[in-house]
């Protein structure tokens, strides 16, 4: 199952919550059938490919020490060494 556009996204989001819906009104998702059972993963699976694919989370970058800190982590440590020890 492959979603194709945002329309199709909003529906198949709409489908998941009737699933879960559903469930919380039995008491637990594993008492939904396991006809719903499947439908729900393999309705999630295309959501979370889709999502993935066309809103993808920012990776986080990580900026790179410079050398004044560097420096500056290094002249602290050592200093602190020599009041310590």
């Amino acid at each position: 199952m492959v979603i194709k556009n945002d329309i199709q996204y909003r529906d198949f989001e709409n489908q998941i919550e009737l699933l879960i819906k559903r469930g919380t009104e039995l008491g637990d998702m594993d008492l939904l059938s396991d006809d719903e059972k499947a439908k729900f993963i393999e309705l999630s699976s295309a959501l979370d490919e889709y999502g993935r694919s066309n809103y993808p989370l920012p990776r986080q970058v990580v900026q790179p020490i410079s050398h004044s800190s560097y420096d500056y982590y290094h002249n602290v440590n050592a200093t602190m060494e020599t009041v310590f020890a």
